[in-house]
């Protein structure tokens, strides 16, 4: 991710910006009040303690700064996956309160999250929005067991034999789902911003 964002600087024309990666979002470390917008793109959900991270993002604000999040509230695909699973294997429940894809899946657990880290002004707003567009089934399907969070440790637990079944399972119910050859699927997410009232 951080060599695209570069490659895409670079072709861009854009020289005024810096990417690093951030191995503990609560010790990023950034000049107090230095920046003017803090921006975490469905990220937030997986922190263990998104409250201590909004705030360590609040100190790097400017008195007045603005902070805007997004989380996930309902992703269909999601559930199709995990019914595909459920075919062949024992499905585990997710935790809402553990950090995963829908731990912060209501617009009042997000706002809670902002005015619990001192933000001011929250505002919280619902959108069904496209989440996932433009791949054939197998490389959906191999994009979302690489990276799609509980899904990824769901199919991990599987036996060898038993996930080369809920592959094939999964890409051929996406056939049936997408005819046109490309899966594009909408999911609803949460979205939130706030201000740093004093820095």
């Amino acid at each position: 991710m951080i060599a695209g964002a570069g490659a895409l600087a670079r072709q861009l024309g854009v020289a005024n910006v810096e990417f690093h990666t951030v191995h503990d979002e609560l010790a990023i470390d950034p000049e107090a009040g230095s920046f003017d917008a803090v921006t975490c793109r469905f990220g937030l959900m997986y922190m263990p303690d998104p409250r201590a991270a909004a705030r360590a993002w609040r100190r790097a604000l400017r008195p007045g700064g603005r902070i805007a999040v997004s989380t996930w509230a309902a992703l269909p695909l999601v559930d199709f996956v995990l019914d595909i699973v459920a075919r062949h294997a024992p499905v585990p429940s997710f935790n809402p309160r553990v950090p995963g894809i829908f731990a912060l899946s209501t617009p009042t657990t997000l706002t809670g999250v902002l005015r619990d880290a001192g933000y001011t002004d929250v505002e919280v707003r619902e959108l069904n929005v496209p989440s996932f567009e433009g791949l054939p089934p197998e490389q959906w399907w191999d994009m979302m067991a690489r990276t799609a969070g509980p899904l990824v440790t769901v199919l991990n637990a599987l036996p060898q034999a038993t996930y080369a079944e809920v592959r094939r399972d999964g890409i051929q119910a996406l056939q049936k789902r997408y005819p046109s050859g490309t899966v594009a699927e909408r999911g609803d997410a949460i979205l939130a911003g706030g201000c740093n009232p004093d820095g």
